[in-house]
């Protein structure tokens, strides 16, 4: 249990160093790009993820080698970010902007794609009544690695500790933090083993067809089609928050990266203890429960984000979304591995990829435009970007009323789905 944790320790390192901190502000503030080429690109790795892992899903499950998948994807996102600063550094400011978001692709397309087969690993690793517990300490050790990131990669943008050919400035952060990440991503592979295989690996084309059948299978599994849409509407709000908030921090809250650092500290550390606090919830009063709170506080504190001018209230909600965002991720794999049956959890946490990229497509696009189109209002187009996130998680906790407690009743499948 405490090797497969600490993946979540070395991989939340890339997103908080890539994903919320440095990557998005290096192209819109640094390189001076708008923020519609930063959301396509990371629209676009995110399209990848949603076409390619359902069937990669699929075969895993069927043929095992959800370890080899894993290290696979995690060599090529180590690579990739690797790869950002000396790009950024050796190339002309634009041409260096566009070719490092094409990289930036691979990288996080490797980075997402790999949680599907790390988050497939759970149900095999915990007894169902501890599930949420693992879980929670998974995400509560991952929101450790996200403070260890920041404080590695902070010496090498502040004190240019790298040559300039491998990064400057911001644009330094990228070579540490794929370090960090391989280091302590190795344990796993060591220590985890996977799953035998229970049949020959199927081809593409029979794990296609079997994702077809999944897609109309889960009609068969009351809530999981309902699931997958509130957890659609929640994801893409998420997503979108956690790419952007660091850029929302420096020009509507005029937060300075010196400043900007021990806020992410302390969001971060809200969201280990949320993610402690969800894992027992769910243990002890259900996932579905649990995750109600999770739609509730994040509808409310994005809303407050949205119009606060103060900045000592920012900081509260800060830590605010931390607990919730620490929630939102321990909640969702135990509720899903609760609603379908065991032997189906690889091709049905594909899906669940599936839906979570989809949304992860949608919500930076909307961003993007949002921000572009009010382009004469340099401030409140962050604002209403902003609320308009909350409006989705909404949206996502009503269809979320409709899921059943799947702690009710078992996970046979019927014939017919409310």
């Amino acid at each position: 249990m405490q090797a497969w944790a600490l993946y979540d320790f070395a991989n939340t390192i890339f997103s908080m160093n890539v994903l919320t901190m440095y990557f998005a502000q290096w192209i819109v503030l640094d390189r001076g790009m708008e923020s519609l080429w930063y959301s396509g690109a990371y629209s676009l790795s995110m399209a990848f993820v949603a076409l390619t892992l359902p069937v990669l899903g699929t075969m895993s499950d069927a043929g095992g080698g959800r370890m080899r998948y894993l290290l696979v994807f995690t060599i090529a996102c180590v690579a990739a970010t690797a790869a950002l600063g000396p790009i950024s550094a050796n190339l002309p400011a634009r041409t260096g902007a566009l070719v490092a978001l094409g990289v930036f692709v691979v990288a996080n397309y490797a980075f997402q794609g790999g949680l599907v087969f790390y988050n497939a690993l759970l149900p095999a690793l915990a007894p169902p009544e501890r599930i949420g517990l693992v879980s929670g300490f998974g995400v509560c050790l991952g929101y450790a690695g996200a403070v260890a990131g920041l404080l590695v990669a902070l010496p090498f943008v502040e004190r240019a500790l790298l040559p300039e050919s491998l990064g400057a400035g911001r644009a330094a952060a990228f070579l540490p933090t794929a370090l960090a990440f391989a280091l302590f991503a190795v344990p796993i592979f060591l220590i985890v083993k996977d799953a035998k295989r229970r049949s020959p690996r199927p081809s593409i084309r029979a794990a296609l067809a079997e994702v077809r059948e999944g897609l109309t299978d889960v009609r068969r599994y009351p809530g999981v089609r309902t699931f997958l849409i509130a957890n659609f509407l929640l994801v893409d709000a998420i997503s979108t928050a956690i790419i952007y908030m660091a850029v929302y921090a420096q020009v509507v809250m005029g937060m300075g990266d010196r400043a900007k650092i021990p806020l992410f500290i302390v969001s971060t550390s809200s969201a280990a203890v949320g993610s402690l606090l969800a894992g027992r919830a769910c243990d002890r009063w259900g996932a579905r429960r649990a995750f109600t709170f999770v739609f509730a506080g994040w509808t409310v504190t994005l809303l407050l984000l949205s119009v606060t001018k103060a900045l000592w209230l920012f900081w509260v909600l800060g830590s605010a979304v931390g607990i919730f965002l620490g929630g939102a991720w321990t909640v969702s794999r135990p509720l899903l591995a609760q609603l379908v049956p065991a032997e189906s959890h690889g091709r049905f946490f594909g899906l669940y990829a599936l839906a979570d990229k989809s949304a992860s497509i949608v919500g930076p696009l909307v961003w993007g435009i949002i921000v572009w189109v009010l382009r004469d209002h340099p401030v409140e187009r962050y604002r209403v970007a902003l609320a308009a996130l909350a409006l989705f998680v909404a949206s996502g906790w009503i269809v979320f009323r409709l899921v059943p407690d799947p702690s009710k009743r078992a996970t046979a499948p019927q014939e017919a789905v409310p």
